[in-house]
């Protein structure tokens, strides 16, 4: 098992445009809805003076870049000291932490599959078409623009090798997807969904037992919310606990 892999090999959607001895910057103009491709990633913890500085700086270059967002991700395994904390809460920052899980994938608890689920591989248009109709269910619920925006960027990425597409039908239904991102470190299980209604049927396990089954020798790593329910089933299916992070994020500039 990969014991290497960190948040620094989780894919991000947008380019680093600027780094320096105190943080990195990850910018995209087409992505601007998506605060996962637009981010200052620190290098140390800072301290509130220092946070600030970088506040008003990164303010200037969103509003600039008509974007309406300020995202920032702290170091790996730091918590944030009690002055900056209270800052972020009192700017009506929402402050959620990561957490990082990997197996490998002979690890994984294989179980008897339901003939009724089919998960595959999207590799025709078809099949895109699917995928792409679960993901604009699940991101119109963040915003129309946002969903434009994330239906373009998957279009477009479809023909990479490094990136592959999954889905899941029930009876010829598509009830759920997942994206991997495959690179030297392992493979990166991300925006893995089942829809609502077809939750708790063991669909997930069923998405996931495949690629396992399509990538042995393998490592699979993803990052969960850490008050999200989904973390606990990756720890009974056998994922271990790498590393957590903090992030912070305010809306409406």
């Amino acid at each position: 098992m990969n014991s290497t892999v960190s948040f620094q090999d989780i894919y991000h959607l947008g380019k680093e445009i600027k780094c320096n001895e105190k943080y990195t910057q990850n910018h995209s103009a087409t992505l601007s809805e998506v605060y996962d491709a637009n981010f200052i990633s620190f290098k140390m913890v800072p301290s509130l003076a220092e946070f600030n500085e970088i506040e008003r700086e990164y303010k200037s270059f969103q509003k600039n870049s008509h974007q309406t967002h300020l995202k920032f991700i702290f170091p790996e395994n730091s918590t944030l000291n009690e002055e900056l904390n209270h800052y972020l809460v009192k700017s009506n920052y929402a402050i959620s932490k990561l957490e990082l899980y990997m197996i490998h994938s002979n690890d994984f608890p294989f179980k008897s599959t339901n003939r009724d689920i089919s998960v595959e591989f999207v590799d025709s248009n078809e099949k895109l078409k699917d995928f792409l109709y679960l993901h604009d269910i699940i991101d119109r619920e963040i915003g129309d623009t946002f969903a434009q925006m994330k239906k373009q960027w998957y279009e477009k990425h479809y023909r990479n090798k490094a990136i592959d597409y999954i889905v899941a039908y029930e009876q010829g239904k598509p009830v759920g997807y997942v994206q991997l991102f495959k690179s030297a470190q392992g493979i990166e299980l991300d925006s893995f969904q089942v829809l609502p209604e077809w939750q708790k049927l063991g669909i997930g396990h069923q998405i996931q037992q495949h690629i396992m089954e399509t990538f042995p020798n393998h490592t699979i790593f993803l990052v969960a919310d850490s008050d999200d329910t989904p973390k606990e089933m990756y720890k009974k299916q056998g994922y271990q606990f790498l590393q957590y992070r903090y992030e912070a994020l305010l809306m409406g500039l």
